[in-house]
């Protein structure tokens, strides 16, 4: 069984390296290079962060998966709640639970800080994703809207005729 435990900040670029995996695998497309140095610099913080973590699952010295984590907290309302942001398990280590546990010591360690709920989003087209977190109990919400970049539109050409 793989060993779950704190991502030590040396380990970053191993970590990059399997994220990288996750976005061909997932986008079919790699991280750029400012994307990558991002996503380096983002682990590198986790490392220590005090709201954020990057747990590892390791077998015979090599790390097979990861997950991040952290605590959001709202500016105004008591409380938090917990987010797993990222998880991916390499392809020959699937199917033996590691996920599961990668998964599970992160809730652990968010209801450790306080957090209620614990959310993760997954895409809504991702049945591999949807089963693995119904397997573990989670419960579907409903549907996020996100609107990402830069990109904003005029109310009139989105809906052509509205009085808005």
């Amino acid at each position: 069984m793989a060993r779950i435990r704190k991502m030590a900040e040396s380990e970053a670029g191993e970590v990059l390296a399997m994220w990288n995996e996750n976005c061909v695998e997932v986008a079919d497309r790699g991280l750029s290079g400012d994307e990558s140095a991002n996503v380096l610099r983002l682990l590198r913080q986790y490392a220590s962060h005090r709201d954020a973590f990057c747990l590892v699952a390791e077998e015979q010295g090599q790390l097979v998966g990861f997950v991040t984590a952290c605590l959001l907290a709202h500016p105004v309302m008591e409380g938090c709640c917990g987010e797993i942001e990222e998880l991916y398990v390499q392809p020959l280590a699937r199917q033996r639970g590691i996920g599961s546990e990668l998964a599970n010591q992160a809730v652990t360690l968010l209801r450790e800080q306080g957090a209620s709920p614990i959310r993760t989003h997954v895409c809504a087209d991702s049945q591999a994703a949807n089963d693995f977190w119904q397997h573990l109990g989670w419960e579907h919400d409903p549907a996020v809207f996100s609107l990402c970049g830069e990109q904003r539109y005029e109310w009139k050409k989105v809906c052509p005729g509205s009085s808005r």
